[in-house]
């Protein structure tokens, strides 16, 4: 499979606002700024609501269990962060744990973008019941036992 860029509109830099508050990371909260989402663990009660008040001044959303759930990335462990903040199609995080500089076009937004469509060709029949990167590792998996 592969799947769509989404095209750079703008760039956001949540890290600054982040630095000019008086959290410190790893004592009140532990963050993953990817290109279009941050994943926050919150370690303390204040940071949850100091980050929650930066975040309404950037385009995008918290994801809901709901949404986590119906695109197969929540965990009871919440290892994936106490929560995911996705920034709005065609916006990246610059800089980020990824890299300094935003690229051209990025992938892991909203899932109904328009740009982010996806692909998968087989030369065998390919199950109706593929709606997920999981379901495709699971049919990865299951081809290989069949070898």
């Amino acid at each position: 499979s592969d799947h769509g860029m989404t095209p750079l509109t703008s760039t956001v830099n949540i890290a600054s606002k982040l630095e000019q508050t008086n959290l410190v990371f790893g004592k009140d909260y532990g963050s993953c700024l990817d290109s279009t989402m941050a994943r926050f663990y919150y370690l303390t009660e204040k940071s949850k609501d100091i980050i929650h008040d930066i975040l309404k001044d950037f385009p995008g959303r918290i994801l809901t269990k709901e949404e986590e759930i119906k695109h197969g990335i929540f965990r009871e462990d919440r290892a994936f962060g106490d929560e995911i903040f996705l920034l709005d199609a065609g916006i990246q995080i610059a800089p980020s744990d990824m890299g300094e500089k935003p690229l051209n076009g990025m992938h892991g937004f909203d899932v109904n973008d328009e740009h982010s469509f996806a692909v998968m060709l087989s030369n065998t029949d390919i199950p109706q019941n593929i709606n997920k990167v999981a379901d495709y590792f699971n049919l990865m998996i299951e081809r290989a036992e069949n070898l």
